[in-house]
């Protein structure tokens, strides 16, 4: 096959087009539970979890649903989320957000999910420190739910080690201030960051934090697509597992685009539901269900003068890669990343993260997947030159 085919191999296209849905259904990865949530169980409709104080010195009593999986065959013990919604820090609830679609999404694959009312400005005695009072709440939540994880508790059964946290834009920053900025209350397991940022940009994590799922959009002009890379830079420097997915031109709020669109492979809430299945210690994710660079044209930012991009490396396999500032141009006249030099990385990173940098001039470039290659042959291949 030529340099320049456009052509699929066609065991790579047999590959791509393989459902996991064949496979035995996983407890915690695959959907196969009814849900218990507030709309079926006035239970677990608006169940106080905790106080926190308002200006005019009272107690203000919070508020949670409750979703839990039911059906015959549910295991004794399962993990725990805890969805906190967005709104500025000014507005929203429990029910809204997707919140509750996030919390149906986990307890239908046997998560016992929680969705949260917390302090908002117009609430809190220090308006300006907003997402700390917001993350004191949500760790009374995470306090409620371990409480309440006996026998008879509301959240019996629960993986008192294995919850997680999450949320879109301020509770998204809400996750982030209880992950990685040594909060001192308690500390979730793993982060679902949709949107989201740190409260700064000093350096806020360290080596023992939570890993973090990001979701952004790139032309997000709310919190700007800087701030996840500021995450993701946070987590390689430390060495904390992460995973960051951009949408090309993608804006501020993008539940369609998680629930809805395919990347990959398979749809974005999918990713969320492996990375908290690998990252919460529940089991390994069968190959089937991996990220799978695919053929086609994705758009990626330009970073401190050069187009990066940076992938998975799975199972010794390389993708044939181009590049270019305009998707217009021939893909013939794409550059090719063939250079052995681009492959340092691989040889030091082994199946973890590759990063290809090239000069370009303009501010977004696409990039192109072609084919599927051996890294061995191309490690061989480099010692004479490809």
């Amino acid at each position: 096959m030529s340099k320049n085919s456009l052509t699929l191999p066609r065991y790579l296209s047999l590959f791509l087009l393989v459902s996991h849905a064949a496979f035995a259904q996983l407890d915690f990865l695959d959907a196969q539970y009814s849900v218990a949530g507030p709309d079926e169980n006035a239970k677990h409709l608006d169940i106080q979890y905790g106080t926190g104080s308002v200006n005019d010195g009272e107690e203000l009593p919070l508020h949670l649903d409750l979703y839990r999986p039911k059906g015959p065959d549910l295991p004794d013990q399962m993990p725990g989320i805890i969805l906190i919604h967005g709104g500025s820090f000014r507005f929203g609830s429990k029910t809204t957000d997707r919140m509750p679609d996030l919390a149906y999404y986990f307890a239908s694959r046997g998560y016992i999910a929680v969705s949260i009312n917390y302090r908002l400005r117009g609430d809190n005695p220090d308006g300006n420190n907003a997402a700390l009072w917001a993350a004191s709440d949500a760790s009374q939540a995470f306090q409620w739910m371990v409480e309440n994880s006996i026998e008879g508790g509301l959240t019996e059964g629960l993986m008192v080690d294995k919850i997680a946290i999450g949320g879109g834009s301020a509770g998204a920053i809400t996750s982030l201030v209880m992950a990685h900025s040594n909060f001192p209350l308690t500390q979730p397991k793993a982060v679902l960051n949709f949107w989201g940022s740190y409260t700064t940009n000093r350096s806020v994590a360290d080596e023992n934090d939570p890993p973090v799922f990001t979701v952004h959009g790139t032309a997000d002009r709310i919190v700007s697509i800087a701030f996840a890379q500021i995450v993701a830079n946070e987590c390689r420097e430390h060495g904390i597992p992460y995973k960051l997915i951009s949408v090309a031109g993608g804006g501020h709020v993008l539940w369609d685009e998680v629930f809805n669109h395919n990347y990959a492979g398979q749809k974005i809430i999918d990713h969320a539901a492996d990375f908290l299945y690998q990252h919460l210690g529940l089991g390994t994710v069968p190959e089937t269900r991996l990220d799978t660079l695919q053929a086609g044209e994705i758009e990626i930012e330009k970073e401190e003068g050069f187009l990066s991009l940076y992938w998975r490396v799975q199972d010794n396999m390389l993708y044939d890669l181009r590049a270019s500032e305009n998707l217009k141009t021939p893909l013939q006249d794409w550059a090719i990343y063939e250079d052995p030099s681009k492959l340092e990385d691989l040889r030091s990173g082994g199946n973890g993260t590759m990063v290809l940098r090239t000069p370009m001039q303009s501010n977004k470039g696409f990039l192109s997947v072609k084919e599927k290659k051996s890294l061995g042959q191309l490690y061989d291949q480099s010692k004479g030159g490809l």
